[in-house]
């Protein structure tokens, strides 16, 4: 297969929330979050943000630039919940599921530099 250079917007990536249960269980439940791709510029304009003492920028603030979709979650009744920034706002009041979204963004998306950022700043 030839290298064709295009630009690559976003990239989808499957990430597990594991959902507390009673008695200190879990449950495993995904979900497909559709990322936007940084070219380095964003990206080290993003590590130098969180590492401003002086900037407010949080690890939420980031979710909100980077995520661009969240497919596979439903109400209690089983219908689909479309991505908006207010679900992601009620998501990441529940550390179960932003934690995640956290890790997936500095894991799969960025690297190390990054990580030791998004620690720093929060």
């Amino acid at each position: 297969m030839a290298f064709v250079l295009a630009p690559i917007e976003s990239i989808k990536l499957n990430c597990v929330i594991q959902l507390p249960q009673d008695f200190g269980k879990t449950q495993k439940a995904d979900v497909d979050v559709t990322w936007k791709r940084l070219k380095v510029d964003e990206k080290n304009q993003i590590i130098k943000d969180l590492t401003d003492p002086d900037n407010s920028l949080t690890d939420v603030d980031v979710l909100r630039r980077l995520i661009l979709d969240i497919d596979g979650i439903k109400d209690p009744s089983g219908s689909d919940i479309h991505y908006t920034e207010a679900l992601l706002e009620q998501l990441c009041q529940e550390d179960y599921i932003r934690t995640p979204l956290i890790e997936q963004a500095q894991k799969q998306l960025y690297d190390k530099s990054f990580l030791e950022a998004i620690h720093r700043k929060n």
